[in-house]
């Protein structure tokens, strides 16, 4: 397929193409440019390959489309009790394998909290940090101590902040919480997962609503939206019951598909691929 491409020159730089051409035509000379950038910009393209670290959950891999991806921001929206910390911390240690490290930000839980879930979960990997402040998260803060951990050994390479609500930039007017901050911080952790080379994973709260608790915008300025959501079951006449089932699909992935969705189940152990039981448990809906 051919295309016709029409270029306007000044004086100037008509005159210096006259003579860099020589006695050749300018027009063969400009064609031969645009031909040379052309290949290189499509052979810089080939040659790029997207490496992605699996989070050691099978289901998890697949909406993110095979794993993290270093220099890539993750928002996870998820309404509170669907256990999206415990699968993040569990992702952590997925991830922090073969010499990588991980790093678990939370304002959510206490250390003392946190700990007992990575108990909870089997989690002994020494290559997770782990980092607790129930009055907020400074991301400026946070990111000096990865780096700063980093320097003395090997830096964290997959950063979760625990939460986006619950996080804040210091030079931004407003509560922690408001859209202003909100933006501000995933901004700022766009900025900081681009320039360090790392992965860093979002946690954000849904509402009653089924809505991100925060500003459109924010959506955005990610590069993959994640959502978790309770699969409920509805008994007639009675209360609706947790099915223990969560259902975690892809709604924006710029390093791959969109339209992707996974079961996983809730276990005292972790989060697994859905048992049997815990899928016939949704099959067997009394109207």
């Amino acid at each position: 397929m051919s295309h016709k491409i029409e270029i306007t020159l000044d004086k100037g730089t008509y005159d210096k193409l006259a003579n860099k051409a020589g006695k050749g035509s300018i027009e063969k000379y400009v064609r031969k440019l645009v031909m040379s950038h052309a290949m290189t910009t499509t052979t810089a393209v080939k040659a790029k390959k997207v490496v992605r670290y699996s989070t050691g959950i099978l289901e998890l891999d697949k909406v993110l489309g095979g794993g993290f991806i270093l220099g890539s921001t993750i928002l996870l929206g998820a309404p509170r009790g669907s256990g999206k910390s415990s699968m993040l911390l569990q992702a952590c240690d997925g991830f922090a394998q073969d010499g990588r490290k991980a790093f678990f930000a939370s304002a959510e839980m206490t250390q003392d909290r946190l700990l007992a879930y990575a108990k909870r979960l089997g989690i002994k990997n020494v290559n997770i940090g782990l980092s607790c402040d129930p009055m907020g998260i400074n991301v400026e803060d946070l990111f000096e101590d990865v780096l700063r951990n980093g320097r003395r050994g090997t830096k964290a390479t997959l950063l979760v902040i625990d939460s986006l609500q619950t996080s804040f930039v210091s030079d931004v007017k407003g509560d922690i919480g408001n859209p202003a901050q909100m933006n501000a911080v995933i901004n700022m952790v766009s900025s900081f997962a681009q320039k360090e080379q790392v992965a860093v994973v979002v946690i954000g709260h849904i509402g009653k609503a089924g809505d991100y608790l925060g500003s459109a915008k924010m959506k955005f300025l990610v590069d993959c939206l994640l959502r978790m959501d309770i699969k409920w079951v509805f008994n007639k006449g009675k209360l609706p019951m947790d099915s223990m089932v969560r259902e975690i699909s892809t709604e924006k992935n710029r390093q791959g598909r969109s339209d992707i969705t996974s079961l996983v189940e809730l276990t005292d152990t972790g989060i697994k691929t859905p048992s049997v039981k815990a899928m016939r448990m949704l099959d067997t809906v009394k109207k």
